[in-house]
């Protein structure tokens, strides 16, 4: 029911695009360390408008009921985010959003929750805090998939791209080597050219995982889903369903971080161009 810019595109053929630039984590000061993870927001000394917000939420604070589960977040966490990281980027997204202090406090403190289980943050770019009616809801964009993957000690990388006819397309089986070629015509090609999608993520031990998907099985994943958003942003939900289906074969973090991950509804998100704002069907 979301949508966002289209995921890079990162194919095999020769020579190799770089994504950096479209792949860059827009937390804290919009910049990439380099390596893909984000440069996350710095701890500020004075508290943000939500966590000073008058309104009580059973009976304290939202600053005070976030710390009150830190211990709880610290449980969830993979290695790579910490606790107090995490306050201050919710925190952060409810500043950016005020109105998410109108949810019910349990379902802002489970959305929360369920942000450090994925291994996630919510801010506003890997992963999302979205109101709807009176409860909130943490919603993982495609982005936020690619990084918890590359934060895995086990993976090096994760790229997926899209088939378009007239591509040239082979899968490789043979003892020396498990994979495919993929050389994208040139230009690239429209919805109605969608072949296939193919997702792969590079193991430190240097193996590679990878998936292909055809149409048949877009073609189901569309009918399961919000069929006017796949028809809007049709080659960002290709690309989504094969990152979606790589996910439950890749070594992460925990297995508690690998099962959150595969349940979820992995949408990219739609976002409004001029305002900067989110868009999602059935929000309030």
């Amino acid at each position: 029911m979301f949508d966002g810019p289209p995921p890079p595109d990162d194919h095999d053929a020769p020579p190799p695009r770089s994504t950096t630039a479209k792949d860059r984590a827009r937390s804290g000061n919009g910049k990439s360390n380099g390596n893909g993870r984000p440069n996350l927001p710095a701890r500020r000394s004075a508290r943000s408008a939500a966590s000073r917000a008058i309104a009580k939420k059973g009976g304290g604070t939202i600053q005070e009921m976030l710390d009150a589960e830190q211990d709880a977040m610290a449980a969830l966490l993979p290695s790579y985010l910490k606790p107090d990281t995490m306050l201050e980027i919710t925190l952060a997204a409810l500043d950016r959003d005020p109105d998410l202090l109108s949810c019910t406090p349990e379902s802002l403190i489970l959305s929360v929750k369920k942000s450090c289980e994925m291994g996630i943050p919510p801010d506003g770019y890997h992963g999302h805090l979205v109101k709807y009616g009176a409860r909130a809801q943490f919603l993982p964009d495609w982005k936020g998939v690619v990084y918890a993957a590359n934060n895995s000690p086990h993976v090096k990388k994760v790229t997926a791209g899209v088939i378009f006819a007239g591509d040239e397309f082979n899968e490789v089986h043979t003892e020396e080597r498990d994979g495919f070629d993929h050389f994208p015509k040139r230009g690239g090609g429209t919805d109605d050219e969608v072949e296939g999608a193919w997702a792969k993520a590079h193991l430190t031990n240097g193996d590679v995982i990878f998936i292909v998907i055809w149409q048949t099985q877009i073609d189901a994943a569309r009918a399961m889903g919000n069929k006017k958003q796949w028809d809007k942003h049709y080659q960002a939900y290709v690309k989504k369903t094969a990152y979606h289906r790589l996910l439950p074969h890749l070594p992460l973090d925990s297995r508690r971080q690998a099962e959150a991950l595969a349940e979820s509804e992995i949408e990219p998100v739609v976002i409004d161009g001029n305002t900067g704002e989110i868009i999602a069907e059935g929000a309030a």
